[in-house]
């Protein structure tokens, strides 16, 4: 029986050692992309960092064709867990309209995430936004993004 791409990723992502280095927000798409693209439905899927290498990655929610709900607690119970340790996290939800423009729901998110994980000492690093044909929007490049300590430890846009 054929392995489905996500069991795949899931595999990958238990090896030893680390998966993947990111170091700009493409490396994130790269990761994060299959799990999204294509999707009718909107969907939120994290990914584990420590020192930039990957150490984990999930599907954390789907929803409907306009919102998924997210839960802080979940996504940061969910990083702060792992088998291997992560320091930092970044997440990526899709929009199934194909449209990469944050709403403002996205951007409310985003503060509250940031704020849990400030509380707690992870630094939460981009949340993209990937439209149903693979376009993207990493928020964290966008003026918006209020969080210069971020901005100056992960990567220039």
């Amino acid at each position: 029986m054929p392995m489905s791409r996500k069991t795949l990723l899931e595999r990958l992502m238990a090896s030893e050692g680390p998966v993947k280095q990111v170091l700009k927000p493409i490396d994130l798409v790269a990761l994060m992309s299959p799990y999204l693209v294509g999707r009718e439905d909107e969907a939120l899927v994290a990914v584990a960092l420590n020192n930039g290498n990957v150490v984990g990655i999930k599907m954390l929610t789907t929803g409907n064709d306009i919102f998924t709900i997210v839960c802080v607690r979940q996504i940061l119970r969910w990083v702060l867990t792992r088998r291997r340790p992560a320091q930092a996290f970044a997440l990526a939800h899709c929009h199934p309209s194909g449209s990469t423009e944050p709403s403002e729901m996205d951007w409310t998110v985003t503060r509250v995430v940031h704020a849990g994980a400030e509380a707690i000492g992870l630094a939460f690093v981009d949340h993209l936004v990937v439209g149903r044909s693979g376009d993207w929007k990493s928020m964290a490049c966008d003026q918006r993004w209020p969080y210069d300590v971020v901005k100056s430890t992960y990567f220039t846009g």
